[in-house]
């Protein structure tokens, strides 16, 4: 594996030599990971981190869990559009998974009195006033798709305007529920759930992980970038969205560097992006060989985390991401120039 490193991005403090650094070093191993430090200080302070790449949390605090609200699933659960899931459906499970992780919090702070008998605790290095919980949502594609069916509208969430605009209602409907539900212990996120994009585990089947375009189906990188910055505002403790790009970006980092600067410049918080010919493959937050995966299930594993790896790739196709080039022509040939 590779170990997790993010890179904090300030638009004025970070200069371009140090992002095309940080993008030279995706072209060899995958990493980085960038962040958008001044969103991220927004939510948390300046003292956070993130970690797995792209999850952030209060420097001292944590997540006492996650857990994940499957939308996909919860559309299949109401026969109405996408107004009468915000209304009806929606709050439901949501509420569901707020208790789960009410519960769960009671269990680790009052009954198994984590925070009094841990070392962590101890030396000072964890608070309980800095942690919160995690509430993930996934499977937004497939709700989006499935509710849109409903009304009687075909639409592709990533490509078209009602499927896109189907999808912020659904985000910002999910952010207000949870801002407005009190949870126990979790004064570092002003006592409610942080709200979360969960990168998805390999036993998810058929369904996209958190609020990303699905694998093969993502738009050219400008729309791409468009589509998915709206949603990044809501997710303080960790969105992503990992785009690949081709090998033309080899040759020019710097215009990777001005594509990440325009990503913040938009609103994303999170940018990751791999580099298709690269031998390494993007696992959540870690990465594996692509020749490791070869033949796994007759010639076993190097490592365990091939075998996760090895499922997420067969459910979710990750190497099948679309291809991006990084060129202007995408927008339109340029015009003639005669000496």
């Amino acid at each position: 594996m590779v170990p997790n490193i993010t890179l904090k991005v300030h638009p004025q403090l970070t200069s371009d030599s140090v992002i095309e650094d940080a993008v030279r070093t995706v072209f060899e191993t995958g990493k980085p990971h960038f962040v958008n430090h001044p969103m991220m200080v927004g939510d948390h302070g300046e003292a956070y981190a993130a970690v797995s790449c792209y999850n952030s949390l209060k420097i001292g605090g944590g997540s006492h869990t996650l857990v994940r609200l499957n939308l996909k699933e919860a559309a299949l659960r109401c026969a109405g559009g996408v107004e009468e899931f915000c209304a009806t459906t929606l709050p439901e499970y949501a509420e569901l998974t707020a208790e789960l992780i009410e519960a769960r919090i009671r269990s680790l702070v009052e009954e198994q009195q984590f925070f009094e008998h841990s070392w962590l605790v101890e030396e000072g290095l964890i608070s309980l006033d800095r942690f919160s919980a995690m509430f993930g949502v996934f499977g937004l594609a497939e709700c989006v798709g499935t509710l849109l069916e409903h009304e009687g509208i075909q639409a592709r969430y990533g490509h078209d305007e009602a499927a896109n605009a189907a999808a912020y209602r659904i985000i910002e409907r999910v952010a207000q529920i949870v801002a407005e539900r009190p949870l126990p212990y979790c004064d570092g996120g002003a006592g409610r759930a942080y709200l979360h994009s969960q990168s998805g585990i390999d036993l998810d089947q058929d369904v996209t992980a958190g609020t990303r375009i699905p694998v093969g189906d993502e738009p050219s990188m400008r729309e791409h970038i468009s589509v998915c910055a709206p949603h990044h505002r809501h997710f303080a403790s960790g969105v992503s969205d990992i785009v690949h790009v081709d090998e033309t970006a080899v040759r020019n980092p710097q215009a990777m560097v001005d594509i990440i600067r325009g990503a913040f410049e938009v609103g994303m918080r999170d940018f990751t992006f791999n580099l298709d010919s690269n031998e390494f493959i993007r696992i959540t937050g870690y990465l594996v060989r692509k020749s490791d995966l070869v033949d796994i299930d007759t010639r076993g594993a190097r490592h365990g985390s091939d075998y996760l790896a090895a499922g997420a790739e067969a459910n979710f196709h990750l190497t099948q991401r679309a291809v991006k080039r990084v060129g202007s022509a995408e927008l339109g040939a340029r015009p003639a120039v005669i000496d």
